[in-house]
Protein backbone atom coordinates (compact mmCIF):
# COMPACT_ATOMS: atom_id res chain seq x y z
CA UNK A 1 0.00 0.00 0.00
CA UNK A 2 2.84 2.37 0.86
CA UNK A 3 4.56 1.78 -2.49
CA UNK A 4 1.31 2.21 -4.41
CA UNK A 5 0.67 5.39 -2.42
CA UNK A 6 3.97 6.94 -3.46
CA UNK A 7 3.86 6.00 -7.16
CA UNK A 8 1.58 8.97 -8.15
CA UNK A 9 4.10 11.42 -6.65
CA UNK A 10 6.69 10.25 -9.20
CA UNK A 11 4.43 11.72 -11.89
CA UNK A 12 3.40 14.83 -9.96
CA UNK A 13 -0.09 13.53 -9.13
CA UNK A 14 -0.94 15.01 -5.74
CA UNK A 15 -4.68 14.30 -5.86
CA UNK A 16 -4.12 10.63 -6.64
CA UNK A 17 -1.73 10.49 -3.68
CA UNK A 18 -4.33 12.12 -1.45
CA UNK A 19 -7.14 9.81 -2.59
CA UNK A 20 -5.10 6.64 -2.03
CA UNK A 21 -3.93 7.99 1.34
CA UNK A 22 -7.51 8.75 2.39
CA UNK A 23 -8.64 5.30 1.27
CA UNK A 24 -5.91 3.59 3.35
CA UNK A 25 -6.82 5.75 6.33
CA UNK A 26 -10.57 5.09 6.02
CA UNK A 27 -10.05 1.34 5.69
CA UNK A 28 -7.43 0.73 8.36
CA UNK A 29 -6.91 3.70 10.68
CA UNK A 30 -10.21 5.56 11.03
CA UNK A 31 -11.13 5.88 14.70
CA UNK A 32 -7.86 4.30 15.86
CA UNK A 33 -5.63 7.39 16.09
CA UNK A 34 -5.57 9.86 18.93
CA UNK A 35 -6.70 13.38 18.10
CA UNK A 36 -3.22 14.81 18.73
CA UNK A 37 -1.59 12.24 16.44
CA UNK A 38 -4.21 12.83 13.74
CA UNK A 39 -3.76 16.61 13.79
CA UNK A 40 0.04 16.26 13.69
CA UNK A 41 -0.19 13.83 10.77
CA UNK A 42 -2.59 16.06 8.82
CA UNK A 43 -0.54 19.22 9.34
CA UNK A 44 2.72 17.45 8.42
CA UNK A 45 1.13 15.93 5.34
CA UNK A 46 -0.23 19.33 4.30
CA UNK A 47 3.20 20.96 4.59
CA UNK A 48 4.87 18.13 2.66
CA UNK A 49 2.33 18.37 -0.17
CA UNK A 50 2.69 22.15 -0.30
CA UNK A 51 6.47 21.81 -0.46
CA UNK A 52 6.12 19.16 -3.14
CA UNK A 53 3.84 21.46 -5.16
CA UNK A 54 6.34 24.34 -5.01
CA UNK A 55 9.24 22.13 -6.05
CA UNK A 56 7.15 20.64 -8.86
CA UNK A 57 6.53 24.05 -10.46
CA UNK A 58 10.11 25.18 -9.87
CA UNK A 59 9.60 27.69 -7.04
CA UNK A 60 12.59 27.65 -4.69
CA UNK A 61 12.47 31.18 -3.24
CA UNK A 62 9.49 31.25 -0.87
CA UNK A 63 8.68 32.31 2.69
CA UNK A 64 6.79 30.35 5.41
CA UNK A 65 3.56 32.29 4.74
CA UNK A 66 3.66 31.30 1.09
CA UNK A 67 4.38 27.69 2.03
CA UNK A 68 1.37 27.46 4.35
CA UNK A 69 -1.21 29.80 2.79
CA UNK A 70 0.16 30.43 -0.68
CA UNK A 71 0.32 34.21 -0.10
CA UNK A 72 3.21 35.92 -1.86
CA UNK A 73 5.17 38.92 -0.60
CA UNK A 74 2.84 41.07 -2.76
CA UNK A 75 -0.17 39.75 -0.79
CA UNK A 76 -1.42 37.70 -3.74
CA UNK A 77 -3.01 34.35 -2.92
CA UNK A 78 -1.96 31.58 -5.27
CA UNK A 79 -3.10 28.11 -4.24
CA UNK A 80 -5.82 25.55 -4.84
CA UNK A 81 -7.86 26.80 -1.88
CA UNK A 82 -7.88 30.29 -3.36
CA UNK A 83 -9.05 28.89 -6.70
CA UNK A 84 -11.95 27.03 -5.08
CA UNK A 85 -13.01 30.21 -3.27
CA UNK A 86 -12.81 32.28 -6.46
CA UNK A 87 -14.95 29.72 -8.32
CA UNK A 88 -17.55 29.71 -5.56
CA UNK A 89 -17.75 33.50 -5.48
CA UNK A 90 -18.05 33.52 -9.28
CA UNK A 91 -21.01 31.10 -9.18
CA UNK A 92 -22.63 33.25 -6.51
CA UNK A 93 -22.07 36.36 -8.61
CA UNK A 94 -23.64 34.76 -11.70
CA UNK A 95 -26.65 33.84 -9.57
CA UNK A 96 -26.94 37.39 -8.28
CA UNK A 97 -26.68 38.84 -11.80
CA UNK A 98 -29.38 36.51 -13.10
CA UNK A 99 -27.11 34.61 -15.50
CA UNK A 100 -27.88 31.45 -13.53
CA UNK A 101 -31.65 31.90 -13.72
CA UNK A 102 -34.41 29.56 -12.55
CA UNK A 103 -34.34 27.52 -15.76
CA UNK A 104 -30.58 27.07 -15.51
CA UNK A 105 -30.86 25.89 -11.90
CA UNK A 106 -33.58 23.37 -12.75
CA UNK A 107 -31.71 22.00 -15.76
CA UNK A 108 -28.49 21.82 -13.73
CA UNK A 109 -30.13 19.74 -10.99
CA UNK A 110 -31.95 17.51 -13.49
CA UNK A 111 -28.72 17.12 -15.43
CA UNK A 112 -26.92 15.81 -12.36
CA UNK A 113 -29.76 13.37 -11.56
CA UNK A 114 -30.15 12.15 -15.15
CA UNK A 115 -26.38 12.21 -15.66
CA UNK A 116 -26.20 9.16 -13.40
CA UNK A 117 -27.68 7.11 -16.24
CA UNK A 118 -26.50 9.07 -19.29
CA UNK A 119 -23.10 9.64 -20.90
CA UNK A 120 -21.68 13.14 -20.67
CA UNK A 121 -22.51 13.85 -24.32
CA UNK A 122 -26.24 13.40 -23.64
CA UNK A 123 -26.32 15.25 -20.31
CA UNK A 124 -27.49 18.85 -19.97
CA UNK A 125 -24.47 21.11 -20.24
CA UNK A 126 -25.83 23.00 -17.23
CA UNK A 127 -25.03 19.95 -15.11
CA UNK A 128 -21.34 20.80 -15.46
CA UNK A 129 -21.51 24.16 -13.70
CA UNK A 130 -17.73 24.52 -13.70
CA UNK A 131 -17.49 24.17 -17.48
CA UNK A 132 -20.63 26.22 -18.17
CA UNK A 133 -19.20 29.10 -16.12
CA UNK A 134 -16.25 29.36 -18.51
CA UNK A 135 -18.63 30.97 -21.00
CA UNK A 136 -18.89 33.99 -18.74
CA UNK A 137 -15.75 34.07 -16.58
CA UNK A 138 -12.26 32.65 -16.39
CA UNK A 139 -12.12 30.53 -13.24
CA UNK A 140 -9.06 28.75 -11.83
CA UNK A 141 -9.22 25.03 -11.24
CA UNK A 142 -12.76 24.77 -12.63
CA UNK A 143 -14.34 23.92 -9.28
CA UNK A 144 -16.02 25.36 -6.21
CA UNK A 145 -16.92 24.52 -2.65
CA UNK A 146 -19.35 21.63 -2.30
CA UNK A 147 -21.99 23.80 -0.64
CA UNK A 148 -22.14 26.27 -3.55
CA UNK A 149 -23.54 23.59 -5.86
CA UNK A 150 -26.42 22.92 -3.49
CA UNK A 151 -26.88 26.69 -3.12
CA UNK A 152 -27.18 27.03 -6.90
CA UNK A 153 -29.84 24.31 -6.99
CA UNK A 154 -31.89 25.23 -3.94
CA UNK A 155 -30.54 28.30 -2.19
CA UNK A 156 -30.05 28.11 1.57
CA UNK A 157 -32.71 25.39 1.81
CA UNK A 158 -30.68 23.26 -0.59
CA UNK A 159 -27.58 23.67 1.57
CA UNK A 160 -29.48 22.66 4.74
CA UNK A 161 -31.01 19.62 3.00
CA UNK A 162 -27.59 18.49 1.76
CA UNK A 163 -26.14 18.93 5.25
CA UNK A 164 -28.99 16.91 6.75
CA UNK A 165 -28.45 14.08 4.22
CA UNK A 166 -24.71 13.93 4.92
CA UNK A 167 -25.42 13.98 8.65
CA UNK A 168 -27.88 11.08 8.39
CA UNK A 169 -25.42 9.04 6.34
CA UNK A 170 -22.61 9.51 8.86
CA UNK A 171 -24.86 8.80 11.86
CA UNK A 172 -26.18 5.57 10.33
CA UNK A 173 -22.91 4.13 9.01
CA UNK A 174 -22.95 1.30 11.58
CA UNK A 175 -26.41 0.09 10.56
CA UNK A 176 -25.82 -0.47 6.86
CA UNK A 177 -22.86 -1.92 5.00
CA UNK A 178 -23.88 -0.06 1.83
CA UNK A 179 -23.91 3.27 3.69
CA UNK A 180 -20.50 2.52 5.19
CA UNK A 181 -19.01 1.66 1.79
CA UNK A 182 -20.50 4.81 0.28
CA UNK A 183 -19.00 6.92 3.07
CA UNK A 184 -15.58 5.33 2.52
CA UNK A 185 -15.92 6.15 -1.18
CA UNK A 186 -17.11 9.68 -0.42
CA UNK A 187 -14.29 10.53 1.97
CA UNK A 188 -11.65 8.84 -0.20
CA UNK A 189 -12.57 10.68 -3.41
CA UNK A 190 -13.14 13.95 -1.55
CA UNK A 191 -10.34 15.90 -3.31
CA UNK A 192 -11.90 15.21 -6.72
CA UNK A 193 -15.55 16.13 -6.23
CA UNK A 194 -14.67 18.93 -3.83
CA UNK A 195 -12.48 20.77 -6.33
CA UNK A 196 -14.02 19.83 -9.66
CA UNK A 197 -17.59 18.58 -10.06
CA UNK A 198 -20.03 17.09 -7.58
CA UNK A 199 -21.44 14.83 -10.32
CA UNK A 200 -18.53 12.51 -9.44
CA UNK A 201 -19.97 12.07 -5.95
CA UNK A 202 -23.44 11.28 -7.27
CA UNK A 203 -22.73 9.21 -10.38
CA UNK A 204 -19.80 7.09 -9.22
CA UNK A 205 -21.41 6.61 -5.81
CA UNK A 206 -24.68 5.40 -7.32
CA UNK A 207 -23.08 2.77 -9.55
CA UNK A 208 -20.78 1.65 -6.76
CA UNK A 209 -23.73 0.98 -4.45
CA UNK A 210 -25.79 -0.62 -7.23
CA UNK A 211 -23.07 -3.13 -8.17
CA UNK A 212 -22.28 -3.82 -4.52
CA UNK A 213 -25.95 -4.48 -3.72
CA UNK A 214 -26.16 -6.84 -6.71
CA UNK A 215 -22.99 -8.65 -5.59
CA UNK A 216 -24.31 -8.98 -2.02
CA UNK A 217 -27.62 -10.39 -3.26
CA UNK A 218 -25.87 -12.85 -5.56
CA UNK A 219 -23.56 -13.95 -2.74
CA UNK A 220 -26.50 -14.65 -0.44
CA UNK A 221 -28.19 -16.84 -3.07
CA UNK A 222 -24.95 -18.69 -3.77
CA UNK A 223 -24.37 -19.25 -0.06
CA UNK A 224 -27.84 -20.73 0.33
CA UNK A 225 -27.23 -23.03 -2.63
CA UNK A 226 -30.09 -21.59 -4.68
CA UNK A 227 -27.84 -21.04 -7.70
Amino acid sequence: SGIFLCIPLLYGKRLAFLMIGLLIYNLFFSGKLKTKSLITMLFSGFLLLRLFALIRVGITNFNPLFLILGITSENIMSNNHGGVIVCSVTYFGLLKEGVFDVMFRIKSLLGVVLGVFLPSSLTYEEAFINLYTLKYAAIPGNGGLTSIYFFVWGGLIGVFIAGWIFNRLIRNKNYSRLVLVYLIFMFSTFPRWYSYNILILVKMGFWLILFLAFADTLYKYLKKGNI
